[in-house]
């Protein structure tokens, strides 16, 4: 090495690489070929000189035709995901939301998370086309988080296929509307189901039958439900089989099984 800035990226190049945590690189595809996405796992406690704060866990995802991240405050934790346009730094973006997201979830659930993605190459003038392409760029995006995420069935966690883990059991992700995607829970739930997830239609909140917290007010009681998020502090997941956590369960404040109260986004 020539010089000092040379030694600083390959040593950053090299934390980041040791602080990966899963990858759906060897994951299957059609015809039992690679994927056309990558997705990576990272802890990023472990990635030299990331900006404060740092995550509990971030998941990047890539593909020529898209880009996302997803960083999440806890094994529990919501959020919602966006379509953003900050191609040269929605990393920036999506960290400064999550921290938001963190505080007003302090109450409620312990911790917050936050997604985007961008297009990487959007079609200019005609919208149909542009928003078309946003919708298949999220779609990629789901599947790259749903490729590394444990399973719940019988109330055993079940790793995905073909992925070393190199942290604990993980089976806790969801993806609500935001800025962009308010109409694509119904797209992020049918991926669920494609990936058979445990949460089923509670994965993305709202959806055409679910409660839409971005329109309507939290009920009256919704503490009485909201205190059962705290789950979480004891370290253990909730029973896929729960009749207040299972995919097919209502919320019995908002009477509804994808908008549960506790769980605002």
């Amino acid at each position: 090495m020539e010089n000092l800035n040379e030694d600083l990226v390959l040593r950053r190049m090299l934390g980041t690489v040791r602080a990966s945590l899963r990858t759906n690189f060897f994951q299957a595809g059609e015809d039992e070929g690679p994927k056309p996405w990558l997705s990576i796992k990272l802890d990023p406690s472990a990635v030299p000189d990331l900006p404060l704060p740092k995550p509990m866990f971030e998941t990047f995802v890539y593909s020529p035709r898209t880009e996302g991240v997803h960083l999440r405050g806890g094994r529990v934790a919501r959020g919602g995901v966006r379509w953003s346009d900050r191609l040269e730094d929605f990393r920036t973006e999506v960290l400064g939301l999550m921290k938001a997201q963190d505080v007003k979830n302090a109450v409620i659930v312990p911790s917050g998370a936050k997604g985007g993605f961008v297009l990487k190459s959007p079609p200019a003038a005609d919208l149909d086309a542009r928003h078309a392409e946003g919708i298949a760029c999220y779609q990629i995006f789901v599947r790259g988080l749903l490729d590394l995420a444990d399973n719940l069935v019988e109330e055993e966690v079940v790793p995905p296929d073909r992925v070393v883990r190199r942290d604990g059991d993980d089976p806790y992700l969801v993806v609500a509307a935001d800025k962009g995607t308010a109409t694509f829970s119904d797209l992020a739930n049918a991926i669920s189901a494609e990936y058979g997830f445990w949460l089923g239609d509670a994965f993305a909140s709202g959806g055409s039958s679910g409660y839409d917290h971005k329109r309507w007010p939290s009920p009256p009681g919704a503490p009485s439900c909201q205190s059962s998020a705290t789950f979480v502090i004891s370290g253990s997941m909730p029973s896929a089989t729960s009749s207040r956590w299972s995919a097919s369960a209502t919320c019995p404040v908002t009477s509804s099984a994808t908008g549960c109260c506790s769980l605002p986004t």
